[in-house]
């Protein structure tokens, strides 16, 4: 879910390169993006734009992952993560919020059906990811950034979390917590 322009989905085609996967997300331009880049390799990757369209071919998987999607802000779609797993499937979600919203998540996970076997919070090395990977970042927005965007640089930088934007700092309080868990369908 939230395949965006594919890394993930290429990172793990890379590592299991005779499994099949499926890329949902409803950015159409993200989906153009993740072909783009899959090019030929694309025989084992379906992509979605909805998941009307994943219902309308019967799909169902053995894992749905999640990342940094924010489906935790309606909390019907773990309604269609359950539906699409098949009875021993489970769910990875990874995702970041403030920290008094962490336990609500947990049980509405836990609402929708599914026992949470692993949760994990990665705060810590989310932080020093994206201390480390500050100046890859602000060469990519230097070197790349059209000119009709530069007003809004600073958001975009927040958005990346370079070190010494207020998300970087929120992390760095605690405000902010990054978490990945693991879930399984209940029957």
């Amino acid at each position: 879910m939230g395949s965006g322009a594919g890394g993930g989905l290429m990172h793990m085609q890379s590592r299991l390169p005779k499994s099949n996967f499926t890329g949902l997300d409803r950015c159409k331009e993200a989906l153009k993006t993740c072909k783009y880049f899959f090019g030929e390799q694309q025989n084992n990757i379906k992509l979605y734009n909805s998941i009307q369209d994943i219902y309308a071919d019967g799909r169902k998987f053995n894992a749905v992952m999640s990342v940094e999607t924010g489906i935790y802000k309606n909390p019907h779609i773990f309604d269609d993560v359950h539906n699409l797993l098949s009875d021993k499937g489970i769910f990875i979600y990874y995702d970041n919020v403030n920290f008094g919203k962490l336990d609500r998540i947990v049980k509405t996970i836990e609402s929708r059906g599914f026992k949470i076997d692993l949760m994990r919070d990665i705060t810590e090395n989310v932080f020093k990811a994206c201390e480390h990977d500050t100046p890859r970042r602000l060469e990519i927005v230097k070197k790349y950034l059209p000119k009709l965007l530069r007003p809004f640089s600073k958001e975009i930088l927040r958005y990346m979390c370079v070190k010494d934007t207020s998300r970087y700092h929120n992390y760095s309080i605690g405000k902010k917590r990054a978490f990945m868990l693991k879930a399984r369908k209940l029957s």
